[in-house]
């Protein structure tokens, strides 16, 4: 009986490959119109706020996305860890104990980061161009409303309930986008205040109808017999819990400053509105465009279903080949987009706002640079926590962080403080060096695979040269743009081909992954 029980429990549990290409096909259509509009509305805001007024509201969305870390206490990584764990494993009511438990800390910590942040505004508001000595209400809200429905969306994620989630991430950036539209319609710019609530009121509305859909969930499951395994031990392990948490808090903290809002906020410190409004819009475009690349894309999908079997079969080899190819999939679309950048970026950064901020456009392929290492650090992250040695995340981070500081330093001290936007490259290799040593020393045969990068640059190389060879040759800045782009991608992937970057395995395993599971 219990034997039955427990296959029922794996075969019908969101974890199996059958319930994730399930909703696959709703995932990419719900992610793809989230794209959209999250697209839009980053274009729509820097075309109708003022100069000023776009480098503050980018100074609000660093300081937000900071107070979410502060706050944050690495529980995100913990309910991706340990949810599927108590879903396979453990009674329905363990499992929303731990979930509630962590969604009222998290609320807890956030109402005291909130009021720090109130009480010392009037100093933070001095400190940063654009920004009004008064906390806006918007902005009490917005911290808020952000920090907790990251928190439900992991709860969401662990729970591969990937359907509904998109439905609310359509409907809160649908939301968003209706809500500029409406503005535009009637004003001929958008404030700063304004610019806040637009971001704020979708987020609470997320977050409540997140809150009541995740406990319609637990409490179904409560009533299937089929997914309440017998309680035989204290779930979840409370030390465990807490040490996974701590450590990638740790790791999250340090690896803070190197991240977007952070640098923004940083620029917002030490350099003029204008440099602070154009980093704030590429910045903001990057992360738009981070959310729909194939790690990140599938991400929240993939995460916990490779964190649940290797829990169950502990095949470490099994867990780094299936990140690996999110990887590698990931890279073939950042490579060829930094060599159609590096040739274009200034004529593509005036396309986007209206002729504004072109003089700093080379941030542009920077920041795709810098992704392209990043994805790196996310899968590592992964394999890190799944194996259970979360400390090699804090010696890792501490490592690079002292590095970046280092770097950020002699750009200030030389004069040199608008190239800040370089120095978290110094910060993505140095962890990422680190982290892989780390997990090697501690007897997990992790492999970078250098020879697929050397091939990858190479063929990034020949991309650029062919792409810049042939916008050089076009007046019109639309139709530069426009054969760069092509003449990039061709030149990328006949490089690919014939360099060989990919093996007959890589291909193999894409398609034992799309292959029907057969049911037992």
């Amino acid at each position: 009986m219990n034997q039955v029980g427990s296959e029922s429990i794996f075969i019908d549990s969101p974890y199996s490959r059958a319930n994730v290409r399930k909703g696959i096909l709703h995932y990419l259509l719900g992610r793809g119109m989230s794209a959209i509009a999250g697209f839009a509305t980053v274009i729509l805001l820097v075309r109708h706020m003022n100069v000023p007024a776009y480098a503050g509201y980018a100074a609000i969305i660093g300081l937000t996305v900071i107070a979410g870390m502060l706050a944050g206490l690495g529980m995100e990584r913990a309910l991706t860890r340990f949810i599927p764990e108590g879903h396979l494993h453990h009674p329905p009511r363990q499992l929303s104990r731990f979930i509630w438990l962590t969604t009222a800390l998290r609320l807890a910590v956030m109402s005291l980061v909130v009021a720090g942040m109130y009480f010392s505004w009037p100093q933070l508001a001095a400190q940063f161009s654009g920004l009004v000595g008064k906390m806006p209400l918007g902005a009490i809200f917005l911290i808020v409303g952000t920090a907790m429905f990251q928190l439900l969306s992991a709860v969401m994620q662990a729970l591969v309930q990937q359907k509904t989630l998109t439905r609310v991430m359509v409907v809160q950036w649908g939301g968003r986008l209706l809500l500029i539209l409406a503005l535009i319609m009637t004003h001929s710019e958008i404030s700063l205040e304004q610019a806040i609530w637009l971001m704020a009121i979708p987020d609470c509305i997320g977050s409540l109808i997140l809150a009541v859909v995740v406990q319609r969930y637990l409490s179904k499951r409560a009533a299937n017999g089929r997914y309440m395994p017998p309680a035989k031990e204290c779930w979840p392990p409370w030390r465990e819990v807490g040490r996974l948490s701590l450590n990638n808090y740790g790791y999250n903290l340090l690896a803070a400053l190197p991240q977007g809002s952070a640098m923004i906020v940083l620029a917002a410190a030490l350099l003029a509105a204008p440099f602070v409004a154009a980093y704030g819009f590429f910045i903001n475009l990057i992360d738009r465009i981070k959310q729909y690349l194939p790690l990140q894309f599938m991400l929240n999908l993939a995460e916990p279903v490779l964190i649940a079997g290797y829990v169950k079969d502990q095949d470490f080899g099994r867990l780094c080949h299936h990140n690996r190819l999110l990887y590698q999939v990931n890279l073939l679309l950042l490579m060829p987009a930094l060599a159609w950048l590096a040739s274009v970026a200034p004529q593509m950064t005036s396309l986007l706002t209206g002729g504004r901020y072109a003089d700093h456009a080379w941030i542009l392929p920077v920041l795709i640079l810098q992704l392209a290492l990043g994805s790196h650090a996310t899968i590592i992250q992964i394999v890190i926590n799944a194996v259970g040695k979360s400390e090699v995340l804090a010696i890792s981070g501490a490592s690079a962080l002292i590095s970046m500081a280092a770097a950020i330093a002699l750009m200030i001290v030389s004069g040199h403080a608008g190239w800040i936007a370089v120095a978290p490259l110094v910060y993505e290799m140095v962890n990422n060096g680190v982290a892989v040593a780390g997990l090697r020393s501690r007897g997990f045969d992790y492999s970078p695979h250098w020879r697929f990068h050397a091939k990858l640059l190479a063929a990034t190389g020949l991309a650029w040269i062919s792409a810049d060879f042939s916008a050089a040759h076009v007046d019109a800045p639309l139709a530069q743009i426009f054969i760069a782009g092509l003449t990039a991608l061709f030149g990328f992937a006949a490089a690919i081909l014939l360099l060989r970057a990919f093996d007959s395995g890589d291909v193999h395993t894409l398609k034992e992954l799309l292959r029907k599971e057969r049911e037992k």
